[in-house]
């Protein structure tokens, strides 16, 4: 049976049953609620079961980002490839936005909890350094249809992000992209 990426519902990711390792499940809902995420909210689901969930949404402002919102594999469902997919479609979907001249991204971010992050660089994402909140910061040029064919060059918007003492910058930065 192939698996198709198709809009996950709010109220069927609320329905989904958490174990202990799905705590980030109901962040997600309380984001995707707050920051009106729900319309950009796509995964896998089978038989009316979620199985993994993504939002990845562009930024308003110039020079647009793409900025991976949320992301979630209930626990059961983990080690299968699902999230690995959802990154890596959404990725080659940015990718094509931009390609097409439909006035896509020129950047990806990521803003990763610790324990998150092998994950992602196993996609082959880097990242600058520390938030104040804890997590890890990645953004990169986009220059290809995988996140590892990623541009980590300090430009001038790349070091606006980061050192901008704007929520979401760094406290901690370190020697170089990893």
């Amino acid at each position: 049976m192939s698996r198709r990426i198709q809009p996950i519902p709010r109220d069927l990711f609320i329905r989904m049953p958490h174990s202990g390792e799905d705590h980030f499940a109901q962040t997600f809902r309380a984001k995707a609620d707050l920051m009106d995420l729900w319309p950009c909210v796509v995964g896998f689901f089978e038989i009316g079961e979620v199985l993994s969930a993504i939002c990845i949404r562009n930024t308003r402002t110039y020079p647009i980002v793409a900025n991976l919102q949320l992301l979630h594999t209930f626990a059961k469902h983990r080690r299968k490839g699902l999230a690995r997919e959802l990154v890596l479609n959404g990725y080659r979907s940015i990718r094509r936005q931009t390609v097409l001249g439909l006035g896509g991204p020129e950047y990806f971010r990521v803003s990763s909890e610790p324990d998150a992050a092998a994950f992602y660089r196993s996609l082959g994402l880097k990242f600058w350094g520390r938030q104040k909140s804890g997590s890890l910061l990645c953004i990169h040029r986009i220059r290809g249809d995988e996140p590892s064919t990623g541009e980590y060059k300090l430009d001038a918007f790349i070091e606006s992000q980061l050192h901008s003492g704007r929520r979401g910058s760094l406290v901690e930065t370190f020697s170089e992209p990893h």
